[in-house]
């Protein structure tokens, strides 16, 4: 009942110098696989099919595995390296330029077990291998990955790969299924993605207003009354921008079956931005046989879902949290791509152009801001701080509540004193009552021609941080970085204007440590420390 593939030994098929062992022969009339163990003594060996292959009982990576509808592991000693390299392996399913199907006929979510985690964003964690690696190109007929599905509210999953963008897993959870052995087919392309087209829901009539890209925008006037954890008042869902080049995901199966769908992707697949996200479905017509992908996504976002809340509820940052990218409720099968809002403009009641902090004539300081967009804006806090983490407010300025005009607000704080840095904030409050705190900025009048050096903002940081230099003239700052040891880490040089300027730092190459920041400016030398502290 069993075929397990152990590398360097022949066991179904021919084995060549490269580790890689080959399934050829009728596999899907006169013979199948009941059991598929993959179990190859060095990672990243191949088991190539150059023909079609069902299994109706279980594909498994890992012999000690007993999670599969089917399969059931003998002890780790039975296991040819016992647990230290169980499991490796790479299924590939194109040989000479054909690309053949991986049948699993059984219809149990678990039937597929000991494949490579998914993870938040695909990127393998331990080997690198346990998947099933497709050409990425545009198949002759649809071939690829393809599984039996019989259960609801259970998980299944393709773990696909190409060699040129990784690991890219896509999950399936379903609520009503197709009549008959239900057959889904999976792979994953290379290549071009198309575009986004420009479109508004909610762009015309009364307090309504327009968007600052180019993509698509639906605004929900009553968020919260649908249940959005997230949402506010009102919120504008923005989706205008993903990867061009990386590819997509394609499906074919009945049109009867309904599901939430979730993809992992690779690392190179993240949209610019991605403060918000969704996994966005085309129109049926486009399946994985489509030799171009080049079209517009923007209008099939609307119309391939089942209700318009699940442009709320499937979107991650407003309503959906959890792992991967979520798209849902979708019925039927086409192709899929991750898609995001390239600004945060779609999470905030207001659009900032700019805040900052001045000082004038050596007095008073001046806090300005302008705003692009702003949503039932009531007004703002002005807050201070004179330690960058405690804030008070001082100030309150009306907002202009809808607005897509470039507006600009000030206010004069006359309460200062010589030679202390001062910082500011704003806290935007719409008129349900929600609230958004802004950046950080921060000035100081001088009594003398000193220069002052902040401590790092934000301390600790995931890697993203800055300094507030106050300069009396145009001069250079050189900053170099230490570890705990005292080893130099690296230099870097700025130019300073004269007043208040921000010097930031994108410190996500380094690792969880304190580190000493040595600065030298104007003949002086000034030390801060710094704690890197990621997720």
């Amino acid at each position: 009942g069993v075929v397990r593939m152990i590398g360097g030994s022949v066991v179904a098929g021919v084995a060549n110098a490269d580790h890689e062992q080959k399934i050829s022969g009728d596999w899907t009339t006169n013979g199948k696989f009941y059991n598929l163990v993959i179990d190859k003594e060095i990672a990243n060996a191949k088991v190539t099919l150059t023909t079609d292959v069902e299994i109706t009982g279980s594909l498994v990576w890992n012999g000690t595995s007993t999670s599969s509808a089917t399969y059931t592991a003998g002890t780790a000693a039975n296991n040819v390296r016992g647990a230290s390299r169980s499991g490796s392996g790479i299924i590939k399913l194109f040989d000479s330029g054909t690309d053949n199907d991986l049948y699993i006929s059984n219809g149990n979510a678990n039937a597929i077990a000991g494949y490579q985690l998914f993870t938040d964003n695909g990127m393998l964690n331990a080997f690198a291998d346990q998947y099933v690696l497709v050409s990425g190109l545009v198949p002759v007929a649809i071939k690829g990955l393809s599984r039996s599905v019989n259960q609801i509210g259970l998980n299944y999953d393709y773990p696909l790969a190409t060699a040129s963008n990784s690991y890219n897993g896509m999950r399936f959870n379903f609520s009503a299924l197709g009549i008959g052995a239900n057959k889904i087919t999976g792979t994953f392309r290379d290549g071009s993605v198309g575009a986004i087209s420009q479109s508004c829901v909610g762009c015309t009539g009364a307090g309504s207003l327009l968007p600052d890209n180019q993509g698509f925008n639906y605004l929900f006037n009553n968020a919260t009354s649908l249940g959005c954890s997230g949402g506010t008042t009102r919120q504008w869902v923005i989706l205008d921008s993903f990867p061009t080049t990386h590819g997509i995901w394609s499906f074919d199966g009945a049109n009867s079956n309904v599901y939430v769908a979730t993809a992992y992707p690779s690392s190179n697949d993240l949209p610019l931005g991605n403060e918000n996200g969704r996994l966005l479905k085309l129109s049926s017509a486009y399946t994985a046989s489509n030799a171009s992908m080049n079209v517009d996504w923007g209008a099939s976002i609307i119309s391939s879902i089942s209700v318009i809340n699940d442009l709320l509820d499937y979107t991650t940052n407003l309503c959906y949290v959890g792992g991967g990218w979520r798209g849902g409720v979708y019925t039927g099968f086409s192709s899929f791509q991750t898609a995001a809002s390239s600004s945060q403009a779609n999470a905030l009641p207001i659009k900032l152009v700019y805040l900052k902090a001045e000082p004038i004539n050596n007095k008073f300081i001046k806090v300005s801001w302008q705003t692009s967009l702003e949503t039932d804006n009531k007004g703002f806090e002005v807050m201070r701080s004179e330690d960058a983490v405690n804030f008070t407010k001082i100030g309150w300025i009306d907002g202009n509540g809808n607005s897509t005009s470039l507006l600009s607000y000030y206010y004069d704080d006359m309460d200062v004193i010589a030679n202390k840095t001062y910082y500011y904030r704003l806290n935007q409050i719409d008129f349900s009552g929600s609230s958004e705190l802004t950046n950080i900025v921060s000035a100081r009048i001088n009594a003398g021609d000193a220069l002052t050096v902040s401590e790092f903002i934000p301390n600790p940081t995931l890697g993203g941080t800055k300094l507030i230099v106050n300069s009396p003239l145009n001069t250079s700052l050189k900053v170099k970085f230490y570890s705990q040891l005292g080893q130099e880490l690296f230099t870097q040089e700025f130019d300073l204007q004269a007043g208040s300027n921000d010097v930031d730092f994108n410190l996500s190459q380094l690792a969880n440590a304190t580190y000493t920041a040595v600065m030298v400016a104007l003949d002086k030398v000034y030390t801060r420390k710094l704690v890197i502290a990621k997720n």
